[in-house]
This record gives structure tokens, sequence and C-alpha cells, in this order.
């Protein structure tokens, strides 16, 4: 009985000690120190200037830390005339990712590295659906840019006012030829499936239907001034409604974001890089074809 006394008295001598030591640590920032390294040798490790850099496969739990952008270098000239801005894309292996890995290239190309992982999945990107580009850009705006000195500015947006208008500019020319189909749509639709719908089209009428109509001057100045400041665009494309170089078996159709990475002024060609490896970094298109698949155009820039 005495030893049970004895005990207990101990257990609330301990308690009380304990107590108390807890608290002394807490104050001093014992605790906080521990936690602090417990969540660097989790995150990986760190760079001079305090940004963390993840390893292989990790992801960003929270908001990466604020890093200023760099100015890009400015394009060189090749041999040819043409003006390119080399960005190295980090490779998609699987399928649907090829947003969240072209905007990886593009923010490292500025100096802010943010891993492909961590943008897949904030962005809810999923293998057959893809990633919702506009949501995905609306992360980087919110979550990435503020701070870093760079401005994400949108050109050719995701309204669909374009397409129905590509779409009667088509169905007037298909009508004038015997046995082509029309390509039909519902007027209050919000989602046309516009890849779906390009995707039957006749690609002849439709780069005659596409280049009929306003937007490919504009789209044109757009890309050379980005290029001669040394600024990509993120293009927003629909694949397989043109010849294309190189397409894998992979991506035949259906939407696709690329970089415009330059432009050749005689003939007049846009310079493309896909995050496919190092045969996809310099590819080109005759403008009409590049402006007939073109769905979405941003591009980012930091002030000097």
């Amino acid at each position: 009985m005495r030893e049970c006394e004895s005990s207990k008295s101990g257990i609330r001598r301990w308690k009380s000690e304990g107590g108390r030591r807890w608290l002394a640590n807490a104050v001093d920032g014992r605790w906080a120190l521990m936690v602090a390294c417990a969540t660097f040798i989790a995150a990986g490790c760190a760079t001079t200037d305090g940004t963390v850099l993840p390893r292989e496969g990790w992801a960003f739990s929270s908001a990466p830390r604020p890093r200023k952008a760099l100015r890009p270098a400015p394009p060189e000239t090749l041999p040819d005339g043409a003006r390119l801005v080399r960005v190295t894309l980090p490779l998609q292996t699987d399928p649907g990712t090829c947003a969240p890995v072209v905007v990886s290239g593009l923010l490292a190309h500025y100096g802010m590295p943010i891993s492909p992982e961590w943008l897949e999945r904030h962005a809810g990107t999923t293998p057959d659906g893809g990633t919702n580009v506009q949501h995905l850009l609306g992360i980087v705006g919110r979550e990435v840019l503020p701070g870093s000195g760079a401005v994400l500015h949108e050109h050719l947006g995701f309204g669909t006012e374009r397409f129905k208008r590509l779409f009667v500019a088509y169905n007037r020319l298909a009508d004038a030829r015997p046995g082509t189909r029309r390509i039909y749509w519902m007027p209050g639709a919000a989602d046309l499936r516009v890849d779906r719908k390009l995707a039957l089209a006749d690609p002849a009428l439709l780069r005659k239907a596409a280049n009929s109509l306003p937007g490919r001057e504009r789209f044109w100045r757009i890309v050379q001034d980005a290029i001669n400041g040394g600024d990509p665009l993120l293009w927003g494309v629909v694949v397989g409604i043109v010849p294309e170089p190189l397409l894998p078996s992979t991506q035949t159709r259906g939407g696709h974001l690329r970089l415009i990475v330059g432009y050749r002024e005689r003939p007049r060609e846009v310079v493309f890089a896909d995050p496919w490896g190092p045969a996809h970094a310099a590819k080109r298109l005759p403008l009409d074809d590049a402006w007939t698949e073109t769905a979405t155009l941003h591009s980012l820039h930091v002030s000097r």
C-alpha cells in the first residue's frame, strides 16, 4: 500500500516537473526548432537563399515561397533568319499532363522552379481528363506569381465566341461543297467540345475558314513582339486538324498545351516546343496552320 502511495506521489511529481519542462522548452523555441528540422528533412534540401528544392516525385503540400522572376535572355537569330528563345521543357511521361509539364518549364525559364507534380496535384490533373488549363493558370496567378515581379498576360482567352464564328464560316464553305458535312453545336452550350467538332471537319475547308476571319495578323504580331522580348508563349491548340511533324501516337487528336518559342519571317512560320523530348524542342508550322489550330495564348512578362 505504501509502495503504491509512493508511486502515485512520484508520478504526480514527474507530471508536474515534466509539465514545467515542456512549457519551458516551448517558450525557448526548442520544440519549434525540432519541428523545423523535421520539416526540412522531410522536404528534401534547401539552397543558400532558403528556397526548398523538392526531391524527385515530391510535391509541395502548400504554396511555394515567392521568388523573384528573372528577365529571360534575348532571342538568338538562326542561320535561316528565324528568331528562337531556347527553353528546356521537362519530359512528359504520363497522359494528360502536358499542361503542368509545360507550365513548369515556362516558370523555370523565368527562374521560378515549380515541380510538375505540384501543379498536377493542385490543378486536379487526371490521365483521362487531363488538366483544366484555365484553372491551372488561375492557381499559378494566385500561388506562384505574387511577389515575383512577373505578370501573366492573356492574349487569347478561354471564351467560345471565336470558335462559334469559325463554325459559321466553315458551314458557309461546306454548304457550297456538296457532300461536305456541317459542324453542329448548341448555341447556348457552355462547353462546345471544340476538339471533337473540329476533328470531324474537312482540314482544307477548316484552314480556309479560319484564315478568312480576323485575328491571324494580331496573333502574328503578338508572337513577334513576345519572342523579340525573349518571352515564350503558352499556346493552347487543337491537335489533329492540320498536318504536324513528329506527333506521337498518344497525341494525334484533341486539346494540347505547348510553347511558342520562335518565328520565321519568310516564309511566315511559328516555331514551337512540345514536352516530348529533344526532337520536339523547335518544330515549325506555317502561320496559316498555326492559326487554324490555335485555341488560347498566354505569356509571362517580367518588368525591367
